[in-house]
């Protein structure tokens, strides 16, 4: 995800990414964590995320992160609405 949306950067095309994996049937993040996004990239992530929590689409995140790495890397809100 991360590797698609930089290079969608020089290609003007991070905002259709972000629209395909907001309305995507299910969304998987595997390993997720074990690739730092960077200061921009985790506004997109919480976009997205965000929106499929508002939208009900089923979203599934598989990480070996602890709880409270986790929560570091996705905040304290969003991590909130995804453990319901």
């Amino acid at each position: 995800m991360l590797m698609d949306l930089r290079a969608s950067y020089d290609a003007g095309r991070t905002q259709e990414l972000i629209t395909r994996w907001q309305d995507c049937e299910m969304l998987v993040l595997d390993e997720f964590g074990l690739s730092g996004g960077g200061r921009d990239e985790e506004p997109m992530l919480y976009q997205v995320l965000a929106d499929r929590y508002d939208h009900r689409r089923p979203t599934i995140i598989t990480s070996n992160l602890e709880i409270g790495a986790l929560r570091e890397v996705l905040g304290f809100r969003l991590l909130n609405r995804l453990g319901e």
